[in-house]
C-alpha cells in the first residue's frame, strides 16, 4: 500500500468513527465543521500517543477533503506530508491539526479549509471565522448526539432524563474500544454540559486547560473529564450521579 493510500485509509477510519457516533461525514465543508467540533471538544490532547493518533486521523480527513473540494494531491516534500493545491499553494493539514489539538493555537482546521475557498467555488465566505462563538462547536457536538438519542427513542430535550439515558448507554457500551474513546468522550461530555446548562443555568467556560460548566453558584463541573472517567471506569463514576450532585440547593428536594 502506498503512503497516499494509507492517508486515505486513515481519513476513512475517521469517517467510520463519526458514523459510529451517529454522524455521516462527506468530504465537504460540513464534514470539516464536524471535525472542528470534535477537535474543540477533545482538546487539549496531552498524551503524546493520543496526540499522534488524533492528528493522523483528523489531519488525513482534512487533507482528503481539501483534495476533494479544491483539487490537488498529497506531497511529502521536505519530509512532511502536505497537500499541493496548484495556484492555492501548499497547505499542511497535520501541522494545523496538531496545533489545534494540543492547545488551540494558530489557525483551526475549519479556518484553514475556508481560507482556501471563495464564493465562486460555491462554499460560502472565505473568512477565518475568528469572531465565532468558541462554544458553538460544543453545542453542535451535543446537538448531534441529542438528535441521535431522540431518533432512537430517548429524551428529546437536554436535562436529567437525557443524562440518565446516556448514563445507561455508557454502562451498556463498556468496554469502549480505544479507537472510539475520544469520540465518545466528546459526545457524552458535550451533551452532559448542555444538560447542566439547560437544567441549572450557568455557561461553558474554558479554563485554559479544559472546558468546564460554571454554574450560577460558581461551582465548576468538568463534563468531559466526567464522561471519560465513566467510559474508562464503571458505574461508580456515573455522570448521572454527578449531574444530581451539581443541582443547586434552591432546586433541591
Amino acid at each position: 500500500m502506498s503512503d497516499a493510500a494509507r492517508l486515505r485509509e486513515a481519513a476513512e477510519l475517521f469517517v467510520k468513527l463519526a458514523k459510529d457516533a451517529g454522524r455521516e461525514l462527506g468530504l465537504d465543508e460540513s464534514g470539516v465543521e464536524w471535525a472542528e467540533q470534535y477537535v474543540q471538544a477533545v482538546r487539549p490532547v496531552e498524551s503524546p500517543d493520543q496526540l499522534r493518533v488524533q492528528t493522523a486521523l483528523v489531519g488525513s480527513y482534512l487533507g482528503e477533503t481539501l483534495i476533494a473540494v479544491y483539487g490537488g494531491e498529497w506531497s511529502d516534500a521536505d519530509g512532511e506530508w502536505a497537500v499541493e493545491l496548484g495556484e492555492r499553494g501548499r497547505v499542511h493539514p497535520f501541522r494545523v491539526t496538531e496545533a489545534q489539538l494540543r492547545d488551540g493555537s494558530g489557525q483551526s482546521v475549519l479556518e484553514l479549509f475556508r481560507s482556501l475557498g471563495n464564493r465562486e467555488h460555491g462554499i460560502g465566505d472565505s473568512g477565518t471565522g475568528q469572531g465565532d462563538d468558541p462554544t458553538e462547536p460544543l453545542r453542535r457536538t451535543a446537538e448531534s448526539f441529542r438528535e441521535v438519542i431522540a431518533a432512537n427513542g430517548g429524551p428529546a430535550e437536554y436535562g436529567e432524563a437525557l443524562v440518565a439515558f446516556v448514563d445507561t448507554f455508557i454502562d451498556n457500551a463498556r468496554p469502549v474500544d480505544a479507537d472510539l474513546l475520544e469520540q465518545y468522550t466528546a459526545l457524552v461530555g458535550a451533551a452532559l454540559g448542555e444538560s447542566l446548562v439547560a437544567a441549572y443555568g450557568g455557561a461553558w467556560q474554558h479554563t485554559g486547560d479544559a472546558w468546564i460548566v460554571r454554574l450560577p453558584d460558581a461551582t465548576a463541573v468538568w463534563p468531559f473529564a466526567a464522561a471519560r472517567q465513566q467510559l474508562e471506569g464503571g458505574p461508580e463514576d456515573s455522570i448521572l450521579a454527578l449531574f444530581r450532585q451539581a443541582r443547586p440547593k434552591e432546586q433541591g428536594d
